[in-house]
């Protein structure tokens, strides 16, 4: 958020300066004359009721961000509500732009509407206003209206009513020198309208939309008659923490729920995912039923189903809660988008990858010497990338124009970035289009940037301005859940701070970096040393790989095991001894879990280490569960169906499987691949009840992750194993 921005004029003109903090750097409006009359409004899916800390109740179809204005002489603004349930009106806020002090009557009123036009109808209120507060002195962004209890009139569930504000008489370059209405971009909910005159006029067909996407900031406050149910996705995020990522790479998604209404019981939370043509990658859904959701409660669901990328390419997950007799079901659902790239592929290095969409919904521009940035995280592993290739939407305003970029390499854990590139590009006369940037072969070096690392795309203001997409999904948009991924700029030597909405619409083509990093750079995989179910007397090993891709040599001065795992783990080479990594090579570090008893193992391992980017230590988790295989102890047959964890795992070439069956019957126990094709079959016939194993030679298989699965009657099970050669 800033504390000065710019607004472009309807006329474009001109840019008018507005020191207010909380209103974002945005155009006016384009107006679309609309036909809602009979058929398209009924389309509309209609957002609230919603609560906030300001009333007892509200509903409203915008996001509280100003982005957009509307200008001009004596309009007549207005916004269509429709109550989920029944709704005594008490009051109205709305937010004008009232710059220069000027004075002026201000109506707000309020009319019930014929129900199948739309037309207004009765007039119920009529609420003066002699002068609104000018907005550079005022506390509140906000103008509250309280009406008279006589004045106070109950709508029910359903039922349609506007209130309307007005006649704005025009901005400080219009006539009358008047005040702005102020919406926002961020919905497309498109509820408000507006028509010129010193009266507003009665016919829905003579009102026009004020843009294609985005709200008048105004709303009804009173008091909900009835229970109602509302649940609402108010957040959506991943264990990655990452837009980009490899092929490889397992990812879950937790959904954040709020209740708005009353307590539900038995809601269903469902997961799917879907590629950028609408392809449901998953054969079902993951669904999960809550048992209740209390009144003003917010809950986190995980979802159990694992996304493991594969082919490169944009994928949206998309989570869907759902109640019965849900009175606001716009708020359902959130898609976020993931995005699986491979630069190392000489085919898959032209992709280009951003977190837009092709529509442009709103536009925004700046001061001089500020500008706004777009970041790419990078995906992870050991190799550093660079840009090849940038684009921007931008328009022209006039004559054509040298448009100023930059590329800056950012180091999250520091907040620090450092200009890597800075460059111009011509953009011809009124001009609205992708502006893209070939970026010459030591322009390109200059970019390179590790995996603890950003590459951000600036553009500085220097005329045209930037288009933004306000509906993309909320991978690209800022988040508290997600890391931003667009910035504002002072200066090319200022600060940066995030940019709180919609996504700049940029893109940049990504290759592998042959540039070494500068630095003790040190990475260790696996991550976490999970030896998943053990038999009791049979050890088991997994082999870490420690490397250091930076350009100097890594030092591990020790490995310390935590006492409750000390009795149980081996670590060869000597944990207490130290040993060197030389610069772009690995150590292999082989873990070996070994019990003579049941237990089950969750410690850690301290990598005591030099290196830059893990501040001298690097945590290690270790888990393990151990069961006896002691025919003595345990039933002779089992009582319930299992699949218990290949031994050993990781394995090269061979491993034994053992399953449990509680009674006789068809089994098929399959190994596939991470993109789910089967490889081997290993069971398919008829078993008696009991304990089975099974051994599998993997000699003709690749080495990485599989999945085997156990399937008998409506018994299904799947674990994975590793195949290291």
């Amino acid at each position: 958020m800033k504390s000065g921005f710019v607004i472009l004029l309807a006329g474009l003109f001109m840019l008018c300066l507005i020191p207010v903090q909380g209103v974002a750097n945005q155009n006016t409006a384009v107006n679309f004359p609309v036909e809602l009359g009979y058929d398209n409004f009924d389309q509309e899916k209609p957002a609230g009721p919603c609560r906030d800390d300001f009333g007892p109740d509200w509903i409203f179809y915008d996001t509280g961000q100003p982005e957009l204005l509307w200008t001009g002489s004596n309009y007549w603004s207005r916004v269509t509500f429709t109550p989920n349930a029944s709704f005594e009106l008490r009051g109205a806020r709305f937010m004008p732009l009232n710059q220069y002090d000027q004075a002026g009557e201000c109506h707000v009123m309020v009319f019930t509407e014929d129900q199948d036009s739309r037309d207004l109808d009765e007039e119920l209120i009529d609420f003066v206003i002699d002068r609104l507060p000018n907005w550079a002195g005022a506390d509140d962004s906000w103008e509250d209206v309280e009406f008279d209890d006589e004045d106070f009139h109950t709508f029910e569930g359903g039922e349609h009513f506007s209130i309307l504000y007005g006649p704005a008489p025009g901005g400080a370059y219009q006539a009358g020198n008047g005040w702005w209405c102020l919406y926002d971009s961020g919905t497309d909910v498109n509820r408000s309208f507006r028509a010129d005159g010193d009266d507003p006029p009665t016919s829905h067909r003579t009102w026009e939309n004020g843009e294609v996407a985005g709200d008048l900031l105004v709303r009804a406050n009173g008091e909900y008659l009835d229970d109602f149910i509302d649940l609402a996705v108010v957040g959506l995020y991943n264990n990655t923490e990452k837009w980009l990522m490899y092929p490889g790479t397992e990812v879950v998604f937790t959904v954040r729920i709020e209740n708005l209404g009353g307590e539900v019981e038995f809601p269903v939370v469902s997961f799917n995912f879907y590629d950028d043509e609408g392809n449901a990658v998953w054969d079902d859904p993951y669904e999960m039923i809550v048992e209740s959701i209390e009144e003003e409660a917010v809950i986190e669901v995980e979802c159990e189903t694992i996304w493991t990328t594969e082919e490169i390419g944009n994928y949206f997950v998309e989570v869907i809660v759902m109640a019965d007799e849900d009175a606001n079901m716009e708020n359902d659902l959130m898609s976020m988008e993931q995005v699986c790239i491979n630069p190392a592929d000489e085919e898959d290095a032209e992709m280009w990858v951003g977190y837009c969409s092709d529509q442009a919904d709103s536009r925004v521009s700046g001061q001089d010497s500020t500008g706004w940035g777009v970041a790419w995280g990078h995906p992870g592993g050991n190799d550093a990338l660079w840009v090849t290739a940038f684009a921007q939407y931008l328009q022209g305003l006039g004559n054509p124009v040298d448009c100023q970029f930059g590329l800056a390499v950012f180091t999250p854990a520091d907040r620090i970035y450092a200009w890597a590139w800075i460059g111009t590009a011509e953009l011809p006369a009124n001009d609205a289009r992708w502006l893209e940037v070939e970026l010459e072969q030591d322009e390109i070096e200059a970019t390179s940037f590790n995996s603890d690392q950003e590459i951000w795309l600036c553009y500085m203001n220097s005329g045209p301005v930037i288009q933004i997409d306000t509906r993309a999904p909320v991978a690209g948009q800022n988040s508290t859940d997600m890391p931003a991924t667009n910035y504002s700029f002072t200066g090319w030597v200022g600060g940066a701070g995030d940019a709180g909405y919609g996504d700049h619409m940029a893109r940049a083509k990504l290759a592998v970096s042959n540039i070494v990093p500068v630095g003790k750079l040190l990475r260790i995989e696996p991550e976490i040393l999970d030896f998943g179910n053990v038999n009791v007397g049979e050890g088991i090993d997994i082999e870490a790989t420690f490397t250091a891709f930076g350009d100097e040599p890594v030092t591990i001065g020790r490995l310390e095991i935590a006492g409750s795992a000390d009795p149980y783990l081996t670590i060869d080479p000597n944990p207490d001894e130290e040993f060197i990594i030389e610069p772009q090579s690995s150590v292999t570090v082989t873990v070996t879990f070994y019990t003579d008893e049941a237990i089950e193992l969750d410690s850690r391992i301290r990598v005591i280490n030099d290196s830059d980017n893990m501040s001298n230590a690097f945590i290690w988790d270790v888990m393990a569960n151990a069961q006896s295989v002691d025919d003595a102890n345990r039933p002779v047959m089992p009582e319930n169906y299992a699949l218990y964890q290949n031994y050993p795992n990781p394995f090269n070439p061979t491993t034994s499987i053992e399953f449990a069956l509680r009674s006789a019957g068809d089994v098929k126990l399959n190994v596939f691949d991470m993109n789910g094709k089967l490889v081997k079959e290993v069971v398919n016939n008829h078993l008696d009840a009991g304990y089975h194993t099974v051994e599998i030679d993997a000699t003709d298989l690749a080495a990485g992750i599989y999945i085997y699965r156990l399937t008998t009657g409506d018994f299904t099970s799947a674990r994975k194993m590793i195949l290291m050669k």
